[in-house]
């Protein structure tokens, strides 16, 4: 199984604190666990700049765009958990969003969408499961 690392408890969020998801961690406790955080497998740091999708890039609070990273983290990862039977994630986030994101106004609006990384998984035929689900 793969797992975003932040719902395990892994302070890798953008703001350098955890998503612990307790109902994901039982559920998880009898597997082996492959942990990924895309965005710093792109080489970001932690805690980061926010960023929110908007027309397809990774734009952060700063208006940089963060895109490139994303993209690399999402690969890097899709390598990791390529054999996976289903890799968990968490919801609403520019990578691993996988049915809505942030809609990138950064007012806490949310659209239909997939982040980076979920739409590679998706792409890849590997299933993906949010932690909303737990």
């Amino acid at each position: 199984m793969g797992v975003s690392a932040c719902l395990m408890g892994e302070r890798c969020r953008y703001d350098g604190k955890s998503k612990a998801n307790p109902a994901v961690q039982a559920f998880l406790k009898d597997h082996d666990c492959i942990l990924v955080c895309p965005e710093c497998e792109g080489g970001l740091s932690c805690p980061r700049v926010p960023c929110e999708l908007k027309n397809g890039r990774v734009i952060g609070r700063d208006g940089m765009d963060y895109t490139v990273a994303y993209e690399r983290g999402a690969q890097r990862c899709l390598e990791k958990v390529k054999d996976c039977d289903l890799v968990i994630l968490q919801p609403r986030s520019p990578s691993c969003g996988a049915t809505q994101v942030h809609d990138g106004s950064f007012s806490g609006e949310l659209v239909p969408g997939q982040g980076i990384f979920a739409a590679r998984l998706k792409e890849s035929n590997i299933p993906v499961l949010e932690a909303d689900a737990f």
